[in-house]
């Protein structure tokens, strides 16, 4: 980062520490192409439903690492043909390290040497995409995540999995690794492919990779625990459980005892997993379950609007771990935000992250509700594709 450039601020502490202060989106779902320049406000993004509100919120999640907000393919949020690509490029201020740089990711126009693929490049150098993860933090609340406590363990892990890479940056790059890992596995026990020592390699990686995956978990989520038992009221202090096999080896186990137990279960299920066409184990089949102290209930036995306090409180516990880091709390992406609390949940969470300072980007279909809790704001109406600076 040699070549990121000083800024300089009068009244510092007013400011947010990390912040989007330039935006450009290009072929970008219904955007075209846009530029903004953002002042030091929250962002209010109003507009009809349909219009385009949370695909600006997508456009700005791809600035992290992974499918966005969306958790979709990149292709698909193309604006016309996807052979022409598409790009998010954004200025960074970072007010505490006094620094300032420029990030653009997006899939390049095709051609028969590039094929797809998400690129990165920071002041203009490229970077594999899990570097995002060491420049900035982003995290968001979206209707769609108001069911992760009931839905599928794999959306769950993920959830979890993006907190902890938040924290630790390389962890994005081991899931990578045993994912890789566990499809080779997978093909040469399907395959019934003869080559000991080749099944031996990727067994030997999926270990690695497994042990420091859990070990990441363990550690991070005994930490944020630590923040979520000071949530402040209307928000429920919580507790995270980790329920994995190999994480429950390691409350017992160094890492590297850790290892030696799994590589030896790995082999034993060689027989069954060329059956099942699958791992029969690993962090791969771990799930995270969240407790409601004060009601002695795990989050999937709570009411929806318990779930929904609960959800807030794991991102309050984890933007104040953020800065516990490296000083810097996350960009926060608050789509519809309205649709989860009503007026005085609405207030206090308002209240915890203006005190942390961070970048807010809300959605809205109608922002006066908005506007009447937010003393200075940058608002922008969304129409016909195009933004409106009002």
């Amino acid at each position: 980062m040699s070549q990121h450039s000083q800024i300089n601020s009068n009244n510092i502490d007013s400011l947010p520490n990390l912040k989007i202060s330039n935006l450009s989106i290009n072929n970008f779902r219904n955007y075209k192409d846009i530029k903004l320049s953002i002042n030091n406000s929250p962002v209010i993004i109003f507009g009809e439903n349909g219009s385009g509100k949370t695909n600006l919120l997508e456009a700005i999640s791809f600035l992290a690492p992974g499918r966005g907000i969306r958790s979709i393919n990149y292709n698909d949020v193309t604006h016309d043909d996807n052979d022409l690509g598409w790009s998010v490029n954004a200025n960074i201020c970072d007010i505490k390290k006094n620094l300032k740089f420029v990030i653009g990711t997006g899939v390049p126009p095709k051609t028969k040497k590039n094929k797809s693929g998400r690129i990165l490049k920071v002041d203009k150098e490229f970077k594999p995409i899990t570097y995002l993860s060491e420049l900035l933090s982003i995290l968001w609340i979206t209707p769609q995540m108001d069911g992760i406590f009931l839905g599928e363990t794999s959306k769950r892990r993920r959830f979890f999995d993006r907190l902890i890479f938040n924290n630790v940056s390389s962890h994005i790059k081991e899931l990578n690794i045993y994912e890789k890992a566990l499809r080779e596995r997978a093909k040469i026990l399907k395959d019934r492919i003869n080559n000991e020592k080749w099944l031996d390699l990727v067994e030997q990686t999926l270990v690695q990779s497994g042990v420091k995956i859990s070990k990441n978990r363990v550690d991070c989520i005994s930490f944020l625990n630590q923040k979520l038992s000071s949530v402040s009221d209307p928000f429920p202090v919580s507790k995270i459980f980790l329920e994995g096999t190999v994480e429950s080896w390691l409350q017992s186990m160094t890492p590297s005892e850790a290892e030696i137990k799994f590589l030896e279960e790995v082999k034993k299920c060689r027989s069954i997993d060329s059956i099942t066409g699958r791992s029969k184990l690993g962090p791969h089949r771990s799930d995270f379950k969240v407790l409601h102290i004060k009601k002695n209930m795990f989050a999937e036995k709570c009411s929806t609007g318990e779930q929904k306090a609960l959800l807030i409180s794991l991102i309050i516990g984890q933007s104040k771990l953020l800065i516990d880091k490296d000083g810097n709390p996350p960009i926060l992406l608050l789509d519809d935000i309205i649709a989860h609390l009503d007026h005085f949940h609405l207030e206090c969470l308002f209240s915890e992250f203006f005190d942390i300072n961070s970048q807010l980007w809300i959605t809205a279909t109608d922002p006066e509700i908005l506007k009447s809790m937010i003393g200075n704001f940058h608002l922008i109406k969304v129409a016909d594709s195009e933004l409106h600076i009002v």
